[in-house]
């Protein structure tokens, strides 16, 4: 059957089986946008959906698109999206502080949040983008806010990935990676997310349509913008670049201590942890979902 698959097609099936892995069915605006080219019609796409459900590979109800037999996700998905709620306002909220620290260009939810949704055990993921050689100044203040109980009562605030405006493109480039990044929701600064996305072009290998995604916008109301530029002006000097080079090897060195017994962990946290990028976690959850997924496909009979 996998000859007998248009581009489009695939580009579905593929969408639907990776979110199908976090019991996320897409709705039908969601998927138009994801594997529509900009030439794409709404009638080819019709006509995609049409096929591919004459094959029985997947179903819809009402607004929902999932894979066939999977109805049940539906109800998942509405739950995690009332759960999301409160924890979208705490992050638009943490938002208007952080765009306050020094260094910090641009705020993104990551993660569950990023895509509407919450389960028990989701935190708030930050994907956030600093000024050109500040990366761990920025990550300094950001510890400090973190550890702060009144900013941080439930101790849900993770900053996971920290990204210099200067070196904006993401890798590896697989559709783990190209998920987040389209998904990303804008927080503050939505002109430094258009070039983040143009700088990673790769995505559209994934999902043609990630330009034009409708994600999550919570645009924090910003205040005090002139407390940031005064607090920056020490350390918009050497002595700042000379800062952050230190800090930087103070992470490399927590991490190689910590996980000095666990050499794989560690050499993943310090392929992470570079001069211009701070990513806080390894990438086992990233290779268990890109490999359950390859499972995922090989069931319904497609390649990627």
């Amino acid at each position: 059957m996998e000859s007998n698959f248009s581009e489009q097609e695939r580009s579905i099936l593929c969408a639907l089986a990776y979110f199908d892995l976090f019991d996320y069915p897409l709705t039908n605006p969601q998927l138009a946008e994801l594997v529509e080219t900009a030439k794409g019609k709404d009638s080819d796409f019709l006509d995609s959906l049409n096929s591919l459900m004459l094959y029985k590979l997947i179903d819809r109800q009402d607004e929902w698109i999932f894979l066939r037999g999977r109805a049940r996700c539906i109800a998942e998905r509405m739950k995690r999206a009332r759960r999301a709620e409160e924890l979208l306002l705490q992050a638009s909220g943490v938002a208007q502080n952080l765009c306050l620290l020094p260094f910090i260009r641009g705020i993104y939810l990551s993660g569950d949040l990023s895509k509407g949704v919450a389960t028990e055990n989701s935190d708030i993921d930050f994907f956030v983008i600093t000024a050109p050689n500040r990366v761990y100044v920025a990550k300094f203040f950001l510890a400090l806010y973190r550890r702060i109980p009144r900013f941080n009562p439930h101790k849900l605030l993770c900053f996971n990935y920290l990204l210099s405006e200067e070196s904006l493109q993401l890798s590896p480039e697989d559709r783990y990676i190209a998920s987040e990044i389209t998904f990303l929701a804008v927080l503050h600064n939505p002109e430094l997310l258009q070039r983040f996305l143009q700088a990673n072009g790769w995505v559209a290998d994934f999902y043609p349509g990630y330009q034009r995604f409708s994600r999550i916008s919570l645009i924090a109301p910003t205040r005090l913008e002139c407390m940031q530029k005064w607090v920056e002006v020490p350390l918009r000097t050497p002595l700042g670049t000379l800062l952050d080079r230190i800090l930087w090897l103070i992470w490399r060195g927590t991490w190689f201590v910590r996980y000095r017994r666990d050499r794989r962990r560690r050499l993943l946290l310090l392929g992470g942890t570079q001069h211009d990028r701070c990513k806080a976690h390894s990438d086992a959850t990233h290779f268990k979902v890109l490999s359950a997924f390859r499972k995922r496909l090989r069931q319904i009979g497609v390649e990627e």
